[in-house]
């Protein structure tokens, strides 16, 4: 019976498939049909288009014809001859302006109002046109340009360009907009239109009219006649060539009608023997759509099924997790392979001691992958099982985990730099309270109150106060100094992450960023016996100088801080299209490990107590984020032991200039 219903089913979609065959067939050959005259009407209405189009170019190839004669027939045409000839152009011509050109450069125009090009422009800022010219001067017949847009010049032209050898080359000027409108290329219509030239399809220009999209949806395509034969008309219809002719959709309802009464029976014959086995690609599509390996064990723990994901998950083992397949062998097998890392438990379990219903276990594999496994039993005494991959969840612990920590760190280096500062504030402030207990105003009270007064000795004794006085002074206004710097860096910092700092990025001379730094950093590096040297390329950069001279304060501060002996350098130079200050130094360099960890806030390669250079660890990270935010960044080269090199790039300004200054001082040369 079954064998039976089966050749019923076949012979029936073989029917069915003879008839879809067929039925496609003949859609097919109907849109055909409908394409073609699709086509034709399409042709039709571009030749349409063509023509109004040429009668609006040959007109103004008549009207440069009859300049050229002009031109050809005197020695010199006066600027009157020019006024009368463009004045006799009809209105319609839509020709804004009459140009003579010789070697590149427009030597008379016609006339000259603001907007339109004047004498003395150079065809060469306009590469299109220079190259229209070009070939208008290696040929007698009339070249087209455009539409091209020219600097200082409203809107974009559409230029006629005509030999006159040995005087140069007339043009006729067409303001584009003009020419569509006389031309009614604006008017509504049903088609996607594009007309080009060969050259502004190769050189990717824009086009006379149209969208550029056309080229690739095969439209009908048609030359124009005019002398130079570049011109080309695209089109096709609004949207592209239709897929389906019109009415399809009722023909197909009624061709999917027969198919679905058709196809039911074959369903119907097909239903009990494809039940079970639907049922089947049921589960396995649905657990396979989990993100999570699933596995089902029978009561004695010998594997039942699994997803994809599970198998993905113990990629070591893939071949072995098979039905029938126990438990324990499985797990030995995969200790085996190193499926799991090193010191993971999981490898110790036996079947009966995994199964504790809902009991969570983690695995580390070998790729460093964190999986949960848990595991339940169901009614029928099998046990189900999920493995959920909580790598990412890990990692961002771990991540969270190291920002709280470093936090911390940057709160105790905070706490620990104000406090440096501070103590000494108080101290002094403390101390000088009672002035008169201070060794120095006790000696100068002992001179005022002697009997007889020495004036040399009053004046030892004042000198020695004021050198006191002064000598806490500096102390107080280092620490201030200090202090304001720590507050600085964190209000910035806060004003970075809340997204309220406000940059003044303007056009502005490399020398007005660096001078002030230089002035101040050679003065450090002497203090400390380092070499500073300082080379600049004068020139414009766009950025904000304050915060361009904070970046700088703090490469070069930090330069000077972590060098020992040697020497500091400043470069900046231009390089295509930005200006890069480079900051090198002799000092101890950076690991590489390390180089990237830098410029993150609260970083420090030393967060150590007991570190060698003081700060909060926010100072590359704000000099990054006030690069990036001027359109630059900061980049870091590095060797243990060889030095380190910083380069703060950032966009060229106008009118840059080439011309260096170097500056160099040693310790012998500098205060």
């Amino acid at each position: 019976m079954l064998a039976a219903r089966a050749a019923e089913a076949v012979g029936l979609l073989l029917v069915v498939g003879l008839g879809v065959v067929i039925a496609g067939k003949f859609e097919q050959l109907r849109l055909e049909n409908h394409l073609q005259g699709l086509r034709l009407s399409t042709t039709l209405e571009l030749t349409e288009i063509r023509e109004e189009i040429e009668e609006e170019v040959f007109e103004k190839l008549v009207a440069l014809g009859s300049l050229t004669t002009l031109f050809r027939s005197q020695a010199e045409v006066s600027e009157t001859e020019l006024a009368r000839f463009f004045d006799e152009l009809p209105e319609s011509y839509s020709i804004a302006q009459v140009l003579l050109s010789r070697e590149g450069v427009v030597t008379r125009a016609h006339p000259s109002p603001s907007g339109l090009l004047r004498t003395g422009h150079q065809w060469v800022s306009d590469p299109e046109s220079a190259e229209a010219l070009d070939r208008a001067l290696s040929s007698d017949a009339p070249v087209t340009s455009g539409p091209v847009m020219i600097p200082g010049v409203q809107e974009p032209l559409l230029l006629l360009h005509q030999a006159i050898k040995p005087l140069g080359i007339v043009t006729l000027v067409v303001p584009y907009t003009a020419f569509v409108r006389e031309s009614d290329l604006g008017r509504t219509r049903n088609l996607d239109l594009l007309i080009t030239t060969d050259r502004q399809i190769s050189d990717d220009r824009q086009p006379v009219w149209g969208q550029r999209d056309v080229v690739a949806q095969d439209p009908i395509v048609l030359d124009f006649g005019f002398p130079h034969g570049e011109w080309q008309i695209m089109g096709l219809p609004k949207g592209g060539w239709p897929a389906h002719r019109p009415g399809y959709i009722a023909d197909r309802f009624i061709m999917a009608a027969v198919a679905a009464v058709l196809l039911g029976l074959f369903g119907y014959v097909h239903y009990l023997s494809e039940a079970n086995r639907a049922a089947r690609n049921r589960l396995e599509d649905g657990s396979d759509a989990l993100r999570d390996g699933l596995v089902m064990y029978d009561a004695s723990g010998r594997l039942i099924m699994t997803n994809s994901q599970y198998c993905r998950i113990y990629d070591k083992v893939t071949d072995l997790i098979v039905p029938g397949k126990h438990f324990d062998e499985l797990n030995r097998e995969a200790a085996t392979r190193g499926q799991f890392a090193a010191g993971d438990t999981t490898t110790a379990l036996r079947f009966e001691k995994s199964i504790t219903d809902g009991a969570v276990r983690d695995q580390r594999l070998h790729d460093g992958r964190h999986i949960r496994a848990t595991d339940h039993r169901m009614r029928d005494g099998n046990i189900v099982g999920l493995r959920v991959d909580v790598t990412e969840l890990e990692q961002a612990r771990e991540k969270a985990e190291a920002a709280s920590r470093a936090k911390s760190e940057f709160m105790n280096t905070l706490s620990h730099e104000l406090r440096t500062p501070l103590t000494v504030i108080l101290g002094y402030a403390r101390l000088w309270k009672n002035i008169e207990q201070m060794p120095a105003a006790r000696k100068l009270s002992v001179l005022v109150e002697a009997e007889a007064l020495d004036r040399d000795s009053l004046r030892a004794g004042l000198d020695e106060l004021v050198r006191a006085v002064r000598h806490a002074m500096e102390k107080l206004d280092t620490s201030g100094s200090h202090l304001l710097a720590l507050i600085t860096d964190i209000l910035d910092f806060s004003k970075i992450e809340s997204g309220t700092l406000a940059l003044d990025i303007q056009p502005c001379s490399v020398a007005t960023i660096v001078d002030p730094v230089v002035d101040a950093i050679s003065t450090l590096a002497a203090e400390k016996g380092l070499q500073f040297q300082c080379r600049v390329e004068a020139g414009q950069v766009q950025a904000d100088p304050k915060r361009c001279r904070q970046i700088l304060f703090n490469l070069l501060g930090n330069a000077i801080k972590f060098t020992e002996a040697g020497k500091v350098a400043l470069v900046v130079e231009e390089r295509r299209g930005q200006v890069h200050f480079r900051v090198t130094d002799t000092g101890e360099g950076i690991a590489e490990e390390n180089q990237a960890r830098i410029f993150e806030a609260f970083h420090q390669v030393d967060s150590s107590d007991s570190r060698k250079a003081a700060g909060t660890g926010l100072g590359l990270a704000i000099s990054q984020r006030f690069a990036e935010a001027q359109g630059g960044a900061i980049t870091v080269t590095s060797r243990t032991g060889e030095g380190s090199t910083f380069v703060l790039s950032l966009p060229r300004g106008q009118h840059a200039v080439n011309a260096a200054r170097d500056v160099e001082s040693a310790p012998s040369l500098v205060g």
